[in-house]
């Protein structure tokens, strides 16, 4: 369940970053290949007793499915952002995979959090605070070659759009709204 100020950090997001030519999708989920150990493993690791030994596999490739807090394309100059939404220092510290694949990467946080972690934010990261219903950024990000390709995220991205037309549908099909 997502707390208020992380709620309130998206609202502030889609505020800001919203204009024309711009496309935005909050909770994008992003296939990446990559080695990791079998799955069987690490349910294993989960669920095994203490006393139980488990002998390590080879890594394997397999998809790993990231989560973007928000993803922006500027699709004119073809410019990936990602958005990573911390709510509080324990939500900046929570081991959370920070999915920074885009040419821009940036936190959205309150100042107050901002100021307790800004030791611990990598120099090509930028950072957004609140400043009432919009977000100002307080720290540059520095542009970086994407971590995946175009394609990749762009199929992403629609993916997560055409989630979302699903909810608002179910949504107004449930209200008796017909469009």
């Amino acid at each position: 369940m997502k707390s208020q100020t992380t709620k309130d950090l998206e609202q502030c997001a889609l505020n800001t970053f919203r204009k024309l030519g711009t496309f935005l999708c909050l909770e994008v989920g992003i296939n990446i290949k990559q080695e990791a150990f079998p799955i069987w493993y690490e349910r294993a690791l989960k669920y095994k007793s203490k006393d139980v030994i488990i002998p390590e596999p080879k890594k394997v490739q397999r998809e790993i499915t990231e989560i973007v807090d928000l993803l922006s394309w500027e699709k004119n100059k073809n410019i990936w952002r990602c958005y990573e939404i911390k709510s509080s220092v324990a939500d900046f510290n929570s081991g959370h995979h920070i999915t920074f694949v885009g040419h821009f990467n940036y936190y959205i946080m309150p100042k107050e959090i901002y100021e307790k972690v800004q030791n611990k934010i990598p120099d090509y990261v930028g950072v957004y605070v609140p400043d009432g219903r919009w977000l100002v950024n307080i720290k540059k990000a520095k542009k970086q070659e994407p971590l995946v390709d175009d394609e990749l995220l762009q199929y992403s991205l629609m993916k997560s759009l055409y989630r979302d037309v699903g909810k608002y549908r179910k949504l107004l099909n449930k209200n008796k709204i017909i469009f």
